[in-house]
């Protein structure tokens, strides 16, 4: 299958860094990608030079995009207002089958166009049922990486874009002398993936502590997080709502208690049942949940966007 992708690219993004997991992933299995990389607007530089399958655009022109995707089976958007606006001249092809990955519910529908679509929340979803389009609900994937050692053990850390409320997590490990909270934030210093995983994955645990809100989303940096196969300790709201009981819940009122217990049960020590048992969960959810099984999910997807793009077939939302 030739796969049309239109995305941001290379750029200390979280769509961008979504999109290279899951093209990984497509290619692994056989498949030929094309990407039209969208520079996002408040971004200027690239995190690494774009490789020979992308083309990279500052805008989205109708001419350049049927052109460019003319020869592909179907053409992916990962969508987002910020990053995109108004998409729906440049996608009207009259053979080629669009799928849209709506990575939040802030979407204004008159800027968008699509047959099928992708989103991360089961909530988020139902937003569709009036559209009468085929849409699936597939979560973002976990990596899986080479085992690292664990040589900061008294490390917690945070990372990502800046969400997490670094003031409230200094205020709950304050009467903790033992851990050491640490941040490496994209729009600080860009990290590759192996040098992310290096650091995540050798300290004692992880911590995304974000603010509540109204959008219905889901985190990749949670993913990514579980993929270290470190404890990983999150707030209570929407970003992390579907998450499985392998992360360690926590509100404001009582994060210092749920780090304390982190640590004591899940780091310095590791010789006792509810190590064992969390461990046990964690190395199945990664299984269960890798890239690989998330692009065979788009896969399945595609198929039947494209049979029933071929044979003028309108469906109902199937979940």
């Amino acid at each position: 299958m030739k796969i049309g992708l239109i995305t941001t690219w290379n750029q200390a993004c979280g769509i961008a860094s979504y999109s290279k997991f899951l093209v990984k992933s497509l290619q692994k299995a056989g498949h030929e990608v094309k990407g039209l990389a969208k520079t996002a607007p408040h971004l200027t530089e690239l995190v690494e030079p774009d490789e020979s399958f992308v083309l990279r655009v500052k805008e989205l022109e109708p001419q350049i995009v049927r052109q460019y995707f003319a020869d592909c089976n179907l053409v992916h958007v990962q969508y987002q207002n910020f990053l995109f606006g108004n998409v729906r001249s440049c996608l009207c092809f009259d053979e080629i089958p669009v799928v849209m990955t709506f990575h939040d519910s802030c979407i204004r529908m008159e800027d968008v166009y699509y047959d099928g679509f992708i989103v991360h929340n089961s909530k988020f979803a139902n937003f569709f049922n009036q559209e009468g389009k085929l849409g699936r609900v597939i979560y973002p994937g976990v990596p899986i990486i080479d085992e690292i050692e664990l040589t900061y053990p008294e490390r917690l850390v945070s990372f990502g874009l800046g969400r997490n409320m670094d003031d409230v997590v200094k205020n709950a490990i304050k009467d903790l002398p033992k851990i050491e909270f640490m941040t490496s934030y994209g729009h600080h210093k860009w990290l590759n993936f192996d040098e992310l995983s290096n650091l995540l994955a050798s300290s004692g645990a992880i911590i995304l502590f974000y603010p509540s809100t109204d959008a219905l989303v889901a985190s990749l940096s949670a993913k990514i997080a579980i993929g270290m196969k470190r404890p990983v300790i999150v707030s209570e709201t929407n970003w992390f709502q579907e998450l499985p009981d392998v992360v360690f819940r926590a509100r404001e009122n009582n994060l210092a208690e749920v780090i304390k217990d982190v640590y004591d049960n899940y780091v310095f020590s590791t010789n006792n049942n509810l190590y064992s048992e969390w461990k046990r969960k964690v190395d199945l959810f990664v299984k269960e949940n890798s890239w690989d099984m998330t692009a065979h999910f788009h896969l399945q997807f595609y198929e039947k966007l494209i049979e029933n793009k071929k044979n003028g077939n309108v469906v109902s939302v199937n979940f």
